[in-house]
């Protein structure tokens, strides 16, 4: 079992210093590319990392936060939990960060 083990964490590596061996050479012949430098590598080493997006499920954050206090057993636990996300929910708002 470690043999194979061994055997499938060498074969990844193999593949994963080719790629970079690639980017590297790709950067010689592109050397605008630079700046992208990290896009490039994920791109090179590891190309579903790359394509990989955000998915949202619509529902904001402190909404699911207030959702996750019915969990909480404790009704004084529970208002300080409340408390603490409309304090969270305004701090979102006074730095215009999206509540997602």
């Amino acid at each position: 079992m470690d043999n194979y083990n061994n055997t499938i964490v060498n074969n990844k590596l193999k593949q994963i210093l080719l790629s970079f061996e690639q980017s590297k050479l790709y950067l010689c012949e592109h050397i605008e590319s630079i700046p992208n430098l990290y896009e490039l590598l994920k791109q090179y080493i590891n190309p579903s990392m790359a394509t990989k997006k955000k998915t949202t499920n619509g529902v904001s954050a402190t909404a699911q936060m207030s959702l996750l206090l019915s969990t909480v057993d404790k009704d004084s636990t529970r208002n300080i939990y409340r408390g603490n996300i409309n304090v969270f929910k305004r701090f979102l708002e006074d730095e215009n960060i999206t509540d997602t």
